[in-house]
């Protein structure tokens, strides 16, 4: 086939696409506009989702069986109810509560906390950070009262710090970033571009 034979059908099979307006919008609005604001959107929601967890997790309350007064006094100032519940594992099953901390006798003495939480529910994995960073903050400060107690200063815990520096300046960063998704956004490009055109021309035939 002679090579301004296949020009000619090239620019008609092109000149039909861009009187199509379906396949403007398949190949330009879509890509370039739709995907971009379904992104975005999905992160408002999944940001809407989050708050809602940790606002329904106060609400909800936490189930507690615990001996120390300064995890119910940690547990009340970061805003959550304590509620009552007698097995504390079926109450987080059954959703009644959104998450619970048992202390049990543990080994050698040492007390331990076991905190349940639903992991397929947002609002119980919400509570279950939240109470997983209490248990952490003071379990940090019991350690450092000790230390005081034998006279011994905080930094025996941290004998050296660590600290990153980032030497890639803005730009560069940038660049990077939008060089990882450049690929991704091709292939869309190309196949959400190509999908359309391909099916006319397919089923025009």
């Amino acid at each position: 086939m002679r090579l301004d034979i296949l020009k000619t059908i090239y620019f008609k099979e092109m000149l039909d696409q861009l009187r199509d307006k379906r396949a403007l919008i398949s190949m330009v609005a879509v890509p370039l506009l739709v995907m971009p604001l379904l992104i975005t959107g999905m992160g408002q929601v999944i940001g809407m989702i989050e708050k809602k967890a940790e606002d329904e997790a106060k609400t909800l309350g936490i189930g507690l069986k615990v001996q120390s007064p300064v995890i119910l006094e940690a547990i009340q100032k970061a805003g959550l109810k304590v509620v009552d519940k007698t097995d504390l594992r079926v109450a987080v099953e059954k959703k009644e509560i959104a998450a619970a901390i048992e202390e049990t006798p543990g080994t050698n003495g040492i007390p331990e906390f076991i905190y349940y939480i639903d992991r397929s529910n947002p609002t119980s994995e919400a509570a279950g950070d939240t109470l997983r960073t209490l248990l952490s903050d003071l379990k940090d400060a019991q350690v450092k009262q000790r230390l005081k107690t034998q006279n011994l200063p905080d930094s025996v815990l941290t004998p050296f710090s660590i600290k990153r520096v980032n030497v890639a300046p803005e730009r560069k960063m940038a660049g990077a970033m939008w060089g990882t998704m450049l690929g991704y956004i091709l292939l869309l490009l190309m196949f959400t571009g190509g999908m359309y055109p391909a099916i006319d021309m397919t089923a025009g035939e």
